[in-house]
Parts: structure tokens; C-alpha cells; sequence
């Protein structure tokens, strides 16, 4: 049943999408953590300041997010046919994935990261094929940029922009020079205000370079549970998946070049995790979108029903089980 719902464009889904989030939400809203963020980024620290005596408030504001999110990524698998057909079925895997763990149900910098890495996504999937787009690369580094500033180790997805362009596009070391400039702006006013305040050292040593001079990488038993559940559950999808989707030879080139963009956004996704302080599920963030991909292919395409049905509603299972 939730899998033949959330596969169609009904749009009662748009209040029954918001009604899911908040039951998953629901702990977190009960018993708002604390929002503590050790040296964050400067725009993460910027935003967060008035929230951090509000933690009812910060658990608000990251449910919005999410929603926003999940709609957003929904709209640009629509609009550049990942899905093939209009459907919810990605906006409910995006949530469901991102609600995974406790550890996820408040703000963090990944959170917001996110937004910025689906604009810039958005940005460079539609330059395929168009005459100009060098303002558009423009925007796609820009965005990578304001989500480095959220969560440093997104800086790594330049290189997901420059391999994007050279996937959809003639290479053109203008298009690759003008993304970079892109890139180059948010950091140049950031820099320049630090400049002015004395606080250049500051902002590398205890900002930027903090999180993988210093990091933690030991594996607790309630990062460890989440991360065995959500592993099994996803290969247990892509090799279900096999075979719908990866006989490309049939599809547009277009839609070809797309699927070639995801993988390596997977790809340097996973780099992020170098810079990252640790290895809590919260730094996976950027992977999702990928891996919504991938999974969402089987839950679009099963023809067992029963048999994805099963897998959802075991996925759903395990949320509340890891919440309560």
C-alpha cells in the first residue's frame, strides 16, 4: 500500500508527505536536544546563534528545512526524468533516509550543506546541451561555496562540479574558470571580513582545519547500529534494483549523461567523509542524495510490490526501533 501510494503524484501526498515527517520527528520535538556544534563554520555559527537557547525552536526550523529539501530533491529527479514518472516516491526516500538515525532529528551544518549541494546539483544537470551557460556554472560553484561555509567538508564538490561539466558538456576552460571564480566569491568576502578582525589563523586553525586535524573516529554502539541497518537495507535495494535503470542503452543520452553525474556525485560525496571530524551518520549527508537514487529506482520500478513493501515497511520499522 505505501509503496503504490507514494508512487503516484496524488496531491493529498503534499500534507501526507509533512504529516510522515513530523510522526518521525516526533522524539526530537518531545525532547529537543541542545543545539551544540563544536567550531562550526562561520554561516552555520551565524545562523544558529539565536537558535541556540531555543532548541524547540532549532528542531522547528531543521524539520522545515527537511521538507524543503525533500521537495526540492523531488522536483530536480522529476524535471531531469530520473524518475520517468511524476512521483512523491523520492521526497518520502529522501526523508525516510534522512530521519534514520536520532542523531539526525536536530539542526546540523549537513542539514543546510545539503540545500546549497541540491541547488548547485540543479544548476549544472541543466546545463546540458544549452549555448551559454557560463552564469549558470557561475551559480553551481557559488552554491558549492555557501555550503562549504554551512559544512566545510562540501568544499570537496568543486571537483563534482568541474567532472559534471566535462560529463554533460564539450569541455570548454571557461566554463571550468568561471565555476572556480563562483567558488572564489563567498570565500573572498569571508576571508575579508576575518582580515579586518585580525582573525585569519583563527578561522583556519579553529574553523576549517579543526574538524580533520582532530578527528574521532571510533565507531560507538549507537552510531554502529544505524550505520549495519541502513547498509544491509541499501544493498539489499541495489541488488533488487539490478538490472531496472542500468540497461542505459535504451534511454536518452541526456538522461545517460544524468545518471553518470549521480554516480559521481556518490563518488566525491564519500571524499567529503576525509575532511569530516568523525563518523557520525550526519556526515553521510550529501551521499543520500545518490543513494535516493539508486534505491528509489527499485520502489519505482519493483514488480514485486509485495516483496518492496516489505522492504519499506521494514526500513520504516527500524526508524522507530533506533528512535524509541
Amino acid at each position: 500500500m505505501l509503496v503504490r501510494f507514494f508512487r503516484s503524484h496524488q496531491p493529498v501526498l503534499l500534507i501526507i508527505i509533512p504529516v510522515l515527517t513530523a510522526l518521525l520527528w516526533l522524539p526530537a520535538f518531545l525532547h529537543p536536544r541542545p543545539l551544540l556544534v563544536d567550531h562550526p563554520m562561520p554561516l552555520f555559527e551565524l545562523l544558529t546563534k539565536p537558535l541556540r537557547s531555543q532548541p524547540f525552536l532549532a528542531v522547528l526550523v531543521a524539520f522545515l528545512l527537511l521538507l524543503f529539501q525533500a521537495f526540492l530533491f523531488n522536483f530536480i529527479l522529476e524535471k531531469f526524468e530520473f524518475s520517468g514518472k511524476p512521483t512523491y516516491m523520492p521526497a518520502l526516500l529522501y526523508i525516510v533516509f534522512t530521519s534514520f538515525s536520532p542523531a539526525l532529528l536536530q539542526l546540523h551544518p549537513g542539514l543546510i550543506a545539503n540545500i546549497f549541494v541540491l541547488l548547485a546539483l540543479h544548476c549544472i544537470l541543466g546545463t546540458y546541451r544549452k549555448p551559454n551557460v557560463l552564469a549558470t556554472c557561475f551559480e553551481a560553484g557559488f552554491f558549492i561555496a555557501t555550503a562549504s561555509l554551512f559544512y566545510f567538508p562540501a568544499v570537496v564538490c568543486i571537483l563534482f562540479i568541474f567532472i559534471a561539466i566535462s560529463v554533460l558538456r564539450t569541455f570548454s576552460g571557461r566554463e571550468w574558470v568561471i565555476a572556480f571564480l563562483g567558488f572564489l566569491l563567498p570565500y573572498l568576502y569571508v576571508f575579508c571580513y576575518y582580515f579586518m578582525v585580525n582573525g585569519i589563523s583563527y578561522l583556519w586553525a579553529d574553523r576549517m582545519a579543526f574538524a580533520f586535524m582532530n578527528r574521532d573516529l571510533k565507531i560507538t554502539e549507537e552510531i554502529g547500529q544505524p550505520y549495519f541497518e541502513l547498509f544491509l537495507f541499501v544493498l539489499i535495494a541495489a541488488v533488487m534494483s539490478f538490472g531496472r535503470g542500468t540497461d542505459l542503452s535504451s534511454r536518452s543520452v541526456q538522461y545517460r549523461s544524468n545518471v553518470a553525474v549521480m554516480r559521481w556525485l556518490l563518488v566525491i560525496s564519500l571524499l567529503t567523509l576525509l575532511l569530516a571530524p568523525g563518523l557520525n551518520y550526519s556526515y553521510f549527508f550529501i551521499s543520500l542524495i545518490p543513494l535516493v537514487v539508486v534505491v528509489g529506482s527499485y520502489f519505482l520500478w519493483a514488480r514485486l510490490v509485495w516483496l518492496a513493501e516489505v522492504i519499506l515497511w521494514s526500513l520504516v520499522v527500524l526508524i522507530f526501533f533506533n528512535h524509541y
